[in-house]
C-alpha cells in the first residue's frame, strides 16, 4: 500500500482485486464482473463492440464507429455524490 502511495486500505484492496481479476480472467471479465463494482449511477456505460476490423497502419474498425465516451455523474472513482471543488463533468 505505501509503496504505491495509496492513501488507505480500501483503495489498495480495490486495486488488488481488480488487477488480480484481470490477470486471472482477462480485461473484459474484470471490467464486467470484477470487484468492487460501483453502484449503477456511477458506473461507466459499456460500448457496443466493433463488428468488423481492418488492418491499415494499425487495427481499426472497418466502418464509422463512434463509441459513447460520456462520463457518469458523481464520483466515478469511489461512487457517491460529487464532492470536488470544481464542477462535475458527468453527463448521465
Amino acid at each position: 500500500m505505501h509503496e504505491y502511495a495509496l492513501p488507505d486500505m480500501v483503495l489498495a484492496s480495490a486495486l488488488h482485486n481488480r488487477s488480480k481479476g484481470m490477470h486471472e480472467h482477462g480485461f473484459e471479465h474484470a471490467l464486467k464482473y470484477g470487484s468492487p463494482v460501483n453502484p449503477n449511477p456511477w458506473r461507466y456505460k459499456m460500448t457496443a463492440p466493433c463488428c468488423r476490423i481492418k488492418h491499415t497502419d494499425t487495427y481499426r474498425c472497418a466502418h464509422e464507429w463512434n463509441p459513447d465516451t460520456a462520463l457518469p455523474l458523481g464520483d466515478v472513482i469511489g461512487g457517491g455524490k460529487w464532492h470536488k471543488p470544481f464542477p462535475d463533468r458527468g453527463s448521465y
